[in-house]
């Protein structure tokens, strides 16, 4: 009696295990769409803020045409990729490659006492600086949720039920560098 209760019990345990898996991989890979969802909007706001920034200071920084550029083909060059987020890789190292750039940009505008001297340049530079700072903690989220969800992925009951669930984890981890 004492053995079929035990076997009972670990029947039972395993089921939750799988069920508490099975729900945690739909609630995680949701979460993450909905994270990328936001850094995605923070991330097109950047871009806006820096196609404006650029637009104004561009008869300024005439010496810096090429990381003008740069940086615009780098943006046309983002958002020619799908806007599904199956490609997240592709569209992250462009967006880490455009930050390279744009601390490039940024250092070489500094250099013009015009731009330094501007009330609207400075506005649309203190725009992107807070649209930077922003984008930080969702990013930080987007990342917490993603490494949760890889944990769940790569746990021995999430391998057995990510291929039966037809889940992947395709997702990648995004970096912002420390301004």
């Amino acid at each position: 009696m004492i053995a079929v209760l035990i076997l009972i019990a670990i029947i039972l345990a395993v089921g939750l295990a799988f069920y508490a898996t099975y729900c945690g991989l739909n609630v995680h890979k949701e979460l993450i769409l909905q994270r990328l969802a936001g850094v995605d909007a923070r991330l097109r706001a950047r871009h806006k803020a820096v196609n404006t920034f650029i637009d104004a200071a561009q008869t300024v920084m005439v010496q810096d045409e090429a990381i003008i550029f740069a940086v615009r083909k780098t943006i046309i060059d983002i958002n020619k990729l799908p806007n599904r987020w199956n490609n997240n890789k592709d569209r992250f190292n462009l967006e880490n490659d455009l930050d390279i750039k744009l601390n490039t940009l940024f250092t070489a505008a500094m250099k013009y006492p015009e731009i330094k001297s501007n009330v609207y340049l400075n506005k649309y530079l203190q725009e992107f600086i807070n649209i930077q700072s922003l984008l930080q903690p969702y990013v930080v989220e987007y990342n917490k949720t993603l490494k949760a969800f890889k944990g769940l992925i790569n746990s021995p009951i999430g391998q057995i039920l990510a291929p039966a669930m037809r889940i992947k984890c395709d997702f990648v981890e995004y970096y912002i560098p420390e301004n």
